[in-house]
């Protein structure tokens, strides 16, 4: 019976081709509810004879004996779907006029599909050729129809109509998503077709490099503006019907699901263009640097992350909440502070804190996550200046520490398994655990307010020097952690002068930060030399009391000699997400870079996060330079 088939059919159509007649029982006066469930498993039995004739349709070398059992199983199942309606619907029944004409629509469909060709091609047909294909669904309509009291010809010619676009709709998200399968069977596919009159799809070999080649276009989500454009004909088709129907309530969501498919091409175009915009070109490439190609490095940089503002928002990194621009924006204009005696800066930042405004009832990953977390709450109250908000958004990052004194990402297991309802996650526990990383982050947020919060501030810096001291400075979110020990280092000096046994700590955790450092004055995580990292090693270093000039020299001029030509550095893959319930990532687990998912390493397209931090530690070490000109 070729079950995976079946089942695979069964996961890639809609649940409610299980039980079609529902949808549309309640346009209708129909005194029996029992004649509508049995009409609906007739239906799914003539469902199944319809997925079984596809399957001998679509696979090519079906061998002799098993065509002969696959027409024999058709047979049956289109003979026990008619019995179950011969008990509905008597011999003289108008459905049975009704049913020949789906069959002849049926069989007329695999006449036109057959005969559609890109050169010859007419929307005319194609729309004919959607309306035909879903006969099935047009006979559920058809016995509501005859078997209501009323016989609401009004309903029942709109709810055909509506079907019939509906059905259209249908079929072109199905092209869409079917490309690579009907390029191999040649079979005549609207997205492909579109695609041709394009300049794509031309070779018969490279079918992966080709669908690549065409999502990186608009022409994706020209096809789906389409498709939704007919799913509004649809919906606009029910008016002067009952409302909020079963039949309207599909293809609300069948409008809804393609607004999120269509958004999620819309990134992923939107991220193939920035990427193809950047720079691979060195700016300097000479092992030395003059204080000129330092200024010069800081406002080339500065110009890349303004070209990249986004009228009052910065925008980076794709996750499968999207794009981030809440935590992204506070994140890159945090660092960027330091430079707001710029007046082009200033205005950007002006602008960004405006922006944020609109977050003050939830900051978060961007405007459509809707779940807030202790890490834009941090850098929200770092970047943004109005002491009220400041103060409204400390109050709610504290319901992110925890009893050991830290602070997780996230503190709504419940509203996690929401949101990840669709995936098998056992627990939570991973994300709304302390992580040192978040907790290096807020330690900078509650200094400011340590003597207003006295046991919240005590319960941090227990928990902070806990994981310094037993070197468990890690990061959760981060591929090394020297992003965490860099948070740390700038309040450790302050802590251990409160604590006499910690004196003596400061300058050995620098050290410790130093050691991590390659011969060239980069800094590297498990997968390579990161710029990133780099920029947060350089900044720690400048933090300590002993200072080794000849290590710092070395990052500074690591981070000049690999900006581009456009004023960046290159994408670092900083951000790691793991899966919501790993306690304890294991490096080694985040080697694939992807823009959705868990258990991976994240694309900074933009990159803003690397540069931000490249140019602000180029500033810390410009002014340390100032500062002890004796020493250069």
């Amino acid at each position: 019976m070729n079950v995976n088939y079946i089942l695979n059919q069964f996961r890639k159509n809609p649940a409610f081709y299980l039980f079609y007649p529902f949808l549309f029982k309640d346009y209708f006066e129909i005194e029996n509810e029992s004649d509508v469930d049995n009409v609906s498993v007739a239906g799914f039995l003539f469902y199944l004879s319809l997925l079984h004739t596809d399957y001998l349709t679509d696979t090519k070398n079906v061998s002799t004996e098993s065509k002969t059992d696959k027409l024999f199983l058709i047979q049956n199942l289109t003979e026990q779907s008619i019995k179950i309606l011969t008990t509905v619907f008597p011999k003289q029944s108008e459905l049975w006029k009704l049913w020949a004409v789906r069959q002849r629509e049926q069989h007329n469909s695999k006449e036109i599909e057959q005969n559609l060709l890109s050169e010859t091609f007419t929307k005319e047909q194609y729309e004919k050729l959607a309306d035909y294909k879903s006969s099935f669904g047009k006979a559920a309509i058809d016995c509501c129809y005859v078997l209501s009291s009323d016989k609401n010809k009004f309903a029942y010619d709109k709810l055909l109509t509506s079907h019939k676009y509906f059905s259209v709709a249908f079929q072109i998200l199905d092209d869409l998503s079917d490309i690579r399968t009907d390029l191999k069977n040649g079979q005549f596919n609207y997205a492909v077709h579109i695609g041709k009159k394009n300049n794509h799809f031309t070779e018969k070999n490279k079918i992966t490099q080709q669908i690549e080649a065409f999502y990186k276009t608009a022409l994706p989500i020209k096809i789906m503006e389409e498709a939704l454009a007919y799913l509004n004909k649809a919906e606009a088709c029910l008016d002067g019907l009952p409302t909020n129907s079963q039949w309207e309530q599909v293809i609300r969501q069948k409008k809804n699901d393609s607004s999120e498919k269509m958004e999620s091409i819309a990134i992923f175009f939107k991220v193939n263009h920035e990427l193809s915009q950047q720079s691979q070109t060195k700016l300097f490439k000479k092992r030395n640097h003059t204080d000129t190609d330092l200024e010069n490095a800081i406002q080339n940089g500065l110009d890349y992350i303004l070209k990249k503002f986004n009228d009052n928002h910065w925008e980076d990194y794709v996750t499968q909440g999207g794009i981030s621009n809440g935590w992204a924006t506070s994140f890159i204009g945090y660092h960027l502070r330091p430079f707001e005696s710029d007046r082009r800066i200033a205005t950007a930042l002006d602008k960004s804190e405006k922006y944020l405004h609109r977050f003050e009832e939830n900051f978060s990953y961007n405007e459509k996550w809707q779940m807030e977390d202790a890490d834009s709450l941090n850098f929200a109250f770092l970047f943004i200046k109005n002491p009220d908000t400041k103060s409204k958004i400390l109050e709610r990052l504290l319901k992110f520490q925890n009893n050991d004194g830290g602070f997780a990402t996230y503190n709504n297991p419940g509203l996690l398994k929401q949101f990840f309802s669709f995936e098998n996650f056992p627990h939570f526990d991973g994300w709304c655990q302390s992580h040192p990383c978040v907790s290096a982050v807020s330690l900078h947020a509650l200094y400011e307010n340590r003597e207003l919060y006295p046991q919240e501030w005590n319960n941090l810096t227990r928990y902070c020097i806990s994981q310094i001291t037993n070197n468990e400075a890690k990061a959760y979110w981060w591929t090394n952690p020297v992003y965490s020990m860099y948070f740390y280092s700038e309040i450790l000096d302050y802590i251990c002068k409160k604590n006499e046994s910690l004196s003596e700590f400061s300058t050995a955790f620098i050290n410790q930060v130093c050691e991590m450092q390659n011969k060239d004055g980069s800094f590297s995580d498990t997968f390579g030399k990161n710029l990133f990292y780099t920029g947060y090693g350089l900044k720690t270093m400048l933090t300590g009391n002993t200072l080794n000039s000849d290590l710092v020299e070395k990052s500074a001029h690591y981070i000049i000699r690999n900006q581009f030509s456009d004023g960046s550095w290159t994408n670092s893959a900083a951000m790691r997400i793991p899966n919501p319930d790993n306690i304890i990532p294991e490096d080694e687990s985040f080697a694939k870079i992807k823009t959705f998912g868990t258990d991976c390493r994240q694309l900074e397209f933009n990159r803003l996060f690397t540069t931000s931090v490249c140019v602000n530690a180029l500033l810390t070490y410009q002014n340390f330079k100032n500062e002890n000109k004796n020493q250069y």
